[in-house]
């Protein structure tokens, strides 16, 4: 059957003990990530623990959504009911990860730059050389010495 990238990183995800949810946003990310490995390597160590100690699935969901409400990633919908934020975890282990290394920035924050100095080059561009006395075509210069003869 056929499976897109997304759809496999979901089911690796759902193997390795993330709830569908959480399978459901996380997949999202790119696993290059550099904090994406220890997200995954810390669900797995808590996944392989349950099933050891042979927990079952209602009790494994509640001891995830315990260290959820113990860490504070959740969000309030707009009826006021407190949902499970996994981008809540994932900023957390980004800033974990920013703490450890410091010379880290995100991707996001990357592209906000480049288009930021994109933009200033343009600008600067634009007031260097201004709109109808820049480049003109030798046919323009030739119309314009006519009208000036006449």
């Amino acid at each position: 059957m056929f499976r897109t990238r997304r759809q496999a990183q979901y089911a690796k995800l759902i193997g390795k003990g993330f709830l569908p949810f959480e399978a459901q946003t996380i997949s999202k990310v790119p696993h290059k990530t550099p904090y994406m490995p220890s997200v995954v390597r810390n669900r797995s160590t808590i996944f392989n623990k349950a099933n050891k100690e042979h927990w079952s699935r209602a009790r494994y969901e509640r001891y995830i959504k315990d260290i959820y409400h113990k860490k504070g990633w959740t969000t309030l919908t707009r009826t006021g009911k407190e949902t499970f934020s996994p981008w809540a975890m994932l900023r957390a282990m980004e800033d974990r990860y920013k703490d450890k290394h410091p010379e880290y920035t995100s991707p996001w924050i990357k592209r906000q730059k480049i288009w930021r100095d994109f933009q200033s080059k343009i600008n600067a561009t634009a007031a260097k050389y201004p709109a109808g006395k820049a480049y003109k075509t030798k046919t323009q210069e030739a119309m314009e010495k006519r009208k000036a003869a006449k």
